[in-house]
């Protein structure tokens, strides 16, 4: 027998496509191989009664497993881990996309002069983006607004020791929510970050109470998309700017773009784009002098 060269899938997160790496056997292994993989016989599990016992009392024991059982397991699985716990959001974000902490570094880098001004933080999670954004604008007035309490509990610990004033507010992100954003609204600027494909892909790991999930999945991608669009431009004062970040795959970024000019956004661009991964944004229009 030849050599045999077996597939051998690597996965490193839940953004990372398949890769096969070649394994290659020799005649030895090949043979071990074969010897290892022997179809079973198929198994009767019929209860067998002992010849002369009809008469006799039979038990059985029934094993069940709990479902909300959790393996280590979840971790290596293709889009593995365990993005719905908070805690392990926070810890493995990075780890498991390399590409957020330049991203998150470039969507401030995009932002426009933000000392003094009311923004709002879409989706915020544990506090990425508005800890870095209070770290170039110290005095910048931010409210968070995330659906899920865990998650902002973490990012009150990261931000509150110093920025006493900054605003946490638990509510689930939606077209059909016009307060969804917060009292403040209209705002200077919205950011957001890892936000607007969640509200629209309605994913697994979201599938809970406290959840950012969308009212509107029923709608097509574009659409869904357009309405979040619309209400970011909505909350916006005018001369405000939106400026999210973000991965494709619901809906690629020109499409996007298109969709935030046919709202009413103004001098919409690209800012930065690494892979799938990139930071785009738009204006609200000032108002027409008389």
């Amino acid at each position: 027998m030849g050599n045999c060269t077996y597939a051998v899938n690597r996965d490193d997160g839940p953004n990372t496509m398949a890769m096969s790496q070649p394994l290659v056997l020799d005649e030895a292994d090949d043979a071990t191989l074969a010897l290892s993989v022997q179809p079973t016989p198929p198994q009767d599990h019929a209860l067998q009664v002992p010849t002369g016992a009809s008469n006799a009392t039979l038990t059985t024991t029934t094993t069940t497993t709990t479902p909300q059982t959790i393996s280590w397991h979840k971790n290596v699985e293709r889009r593995s881990g365990f993005w719905g716990n908070a805690y392990w959001y926070d810890y493995n974000l990075e780890r498991r996309m390399p590409q957020v902490k330049p991203m998150v570094e470039e969507l401030v880098a995009a932002l426009p002069p933000c000392d003094g001004k009311t923004v709002v933080d879409v989706c915020a999670g544990s506090g990425r983006v508005a800890s870095a954004l209070l770290q170039a604008y110290p005095t910048a007035l931010v409210t968070l607004v995330d659906s899920s309490e865990e998650r902002l509990a973490l990012a009150r610990n990261r931000i509150q020791p110093l920025h006493a004033m900054t605003q946490y507010m638990v509510a689930r992100v939606s077209p059909a929510n016009p307060s969804c954003l917060g009292p403040s609204v209209p705002v200077d600027t919205i950011v957001g970050c890892l936000a607007l494909h969640v509200l629209v892909e309605k994913p697994q790991h979201y599938a809970q109470a406290g959840s950012n999930m969308p009212d509107t999945a029923t709608l097509p991608v574009a659409d869904q998309y357009e309405r979040l669009f619309a209400l970011m431009l909505r909350s916006l004062k005018p001369g405000g700017h939106f400026i999210f970040a973000d991965h494709v795959g619901q809906l690629g970024l020109f499409h996007q773009l298109q969709l935030m000019a046919k709202v009413g956004f103004v001098d919409v661009d690209c800012a930065w784009r690494q892979d799938e991964f990139f930071v785009a944004g738009g204006q609200s229009p000032m108002p027409l002098a008389m």
